[in-house]
């Protein structure tokens, strides 16, 4: 995924993207807006996709998988870019002189999303001055 991609993704969809591309779902299923996506979870069981993008309790599971994989993460809310004041960064550490993946969104839960995603599919999508 581009980053242009991921920055359009939203709601049920980008919880879809996060489960296949960041907490290691298989089988991932959206088909539209108003059914919710079902997947394979990595332990094997049939489940509906958590709410990554809107519940902070699920998008905090995102980060400590992202963290154990080796990254290290910060959050912050920065109000004078309202409407999106939440900005979430994923990055290797040492941090400096390697890029970072950073987002910014309305919540903290999806600015976490997008930030993983963006970490995780692929050097092209990080910010080098991050």
């Amino acid at each position: 995924m581009t980053r242009e991609e991921i920055m359009r993704l939203e709601g049920r969809e980008l919880d879809a993207a996060v489960a296949e591309h960041v907490m290691g779902w298989t089988n991932v299923i959206y088909s539209d807006i108003t059914a919710a996506p079902k997947g394979v979870r990595p332990d094997g069981l049939p489940d509906a996709v958590p709410h990554y993008s809107e519940d902070i309790a699920a998008a905090w599971q995102v980060v400590e998988r992202l963290t154990a994989m080796g990254y290290q993460f910060e959050l912050a809310f920065v109000p004078r870019y309202e409407p999106e004041p939440w900005l979430a960064l994923f990055f290797v550490p040492p941090r400096r002189p390697a890029p970072a993946s950073s987002a910014f969104a309305a919540t903290a839960a999806e600015a976490i999303c997008r930030a993983a995603l963006l970490a995780v599919c692929g050097e092209e999508n990080r910010d080098a001055d991050a």
